[in-house]
């Protein structure tokens, strides 16, 4: 089964909204899979914005063709500007691992991403 737009940009929320532990450990799985602890430890985590962004962009175009309501195209674009807020060089040291373990930011975009997810039901598709 081919995975719809909604359930890609309903799973990359979900993982914004994961706890930083669970979040450290999809980007280790997903970033490096085969390498060793050492190349683990050095990534970033934007990656998890990035995937996001890629699903989020079509938002307008998934309210406008009935896949999306409002209501949850306001909760994402909330999500979005809180991810928009720490964007840039001048904010690298968010994107820095340990940041989803200690950054206060994080949990903003925590709690963004599960209030998008309360209006974004798992659907049968």
């Amino acid at each position: 089964m081919v995975a719809t737009r909604y359930s890609q940009l309903r799973s990359a929320t979900a993982r914004l909204a994961a706890a930083a532990a669970e979040q450290d450990l999809y980007l280790q799985k997903t970033l490096f899979p085969d390498t060793a602890d050492k190349a683990r430890s050095e990534y970033n985590c934007d990656e998890l914005a990035l995937e996001f962004n890629d699903y989020y962009i079509a938002v307008e175009h998934m309210v406008a063709a009935g896949e999306l309501s409002a209501e949850q195209a306001e909760a994402l674009r909330g999500l979005d500007m809180v991810l928009d807020l720490w964007s840039g060089r001048q904010n690298a040291d968010f994107w820095r691992r340990g940041a989803l373990h200690s950054d206060p930011r994080w949990d903003a975009v925590r709690e963004s991403a599960r209030n998008a997810l309360k209006t974004m039901p798992v659907r049968d598709e």
